[in-house]
């Protein structure tokens, strides 16, 4: 029974997170996507960072990016879309030093037509978010066979 209610607790869970991430995604998609330029750019470690277990997953690319929308001077820091949901992340170095790698001068960035102040260089990760809709519904059968 303990289980069953523990799934059910993931799944719900799993759930919100990804149609939350799908849902971002998505409105993202449909922002404007104009050339920004890099001002600064690093791989840092953060021991701050909740990336996992070891010390390893606590690194992150530190960037700072400067754009024009609607002739208005704008400056960023927004890598990955769950930094726009508040979040942040973390990996591995080697991972860090491939997204560090991808950011180059000039830079397609995506930008919120109705909030200019709000972007973001990359939006993927939508196969992802759909992993995570599945665990849920994992979650949720492991849930309904342990309670009935």
């Amino acid at each position: 029974m303990l289980i069953g209610i523990f799934a059910f607790l993931i799944s719900i869970v799993c759930f919100w997170a990804s149609q939350r991430l799908i849902r971002l995604y998505l409105n993202v998609k449909k922002w404007n996507r104009i050339e920004a330029q890099i001002i600064s750019k690093e791989v840092v470690y953060d021991a701050n960072l909740l990336g996992g277990s070891s010390a390893c997953s606590k690194y992150t690319v530190k960037t700072e990016y400067q754009y024009e929308f609607k002739d208005k001077t704008y400056t960023n820091s927004k890598i990955m879309l769950a930094e726009l949901l508040g979040g942040r992340f973390a990996t591995l170095e080697w991972q860090a030093k491939k997204i560090a790698e991808r950011i180059t001068n000039p830079i397609k960035i995506y930008v919120n037509p109705h909030k200019p102040q709000e972007s973001v260089i990359f939006c993927e990760g939508i196969t992802l978010y759909f992993i995570i809709a599945f665990m849920g519904f994992v979650a949720f059968l492991i849930g309904l066979v342990n309670i009935i």
